[in-house]
C-alpha cells in the first residue's frame, strides 16, 4: 500500500492537491492517511502517482511543505 502521507509530503502537496489528482475529496485523503484502506480507483491512482513521482515525471511543488491538514506552512 502507498503511504499517502509520505508521498504527499515528498510532493509538498496539500491534502486538497492530492485529492484532486486521485479523484476524491480532502476528507478521503485524510482518512487514508490515518489508516483507512483506499477504494479500488483511489488506491490505483495513488499507485500511479507514486510510479510517476519515482520516475521523475511528477515533481514536487516549489517552496515549503504543506501543513498536516493541507494549508501551506
Amino acid at each position: 500500500m502507498v503511504d499517502a502521507r509520505k508521498l504527499r509530503a515528498r510532493l509538498r502537496w496539500s491534502q486538497k492537491d492530492m485529492a484532486e489528482f486521485v479523484g476524491c475529496d480532502q476528507a478521503t485523503v485524510s482518512r487514508i492517511e490515518r489508516g483507512q484502506e483506499p477504494s479500488g480507483p483511489v488506491g490505483r491512482m495513488l499507485e500511479v502517482l507514486l510510479a510517476e513521482v519515482t520516475a521523475g515525471r511528477i515533481k514536487p511543488k516549489p517552496g515549503s511543505a504543506p501543513s498536516e491538514h493541507g494549508a501551506a506552512a
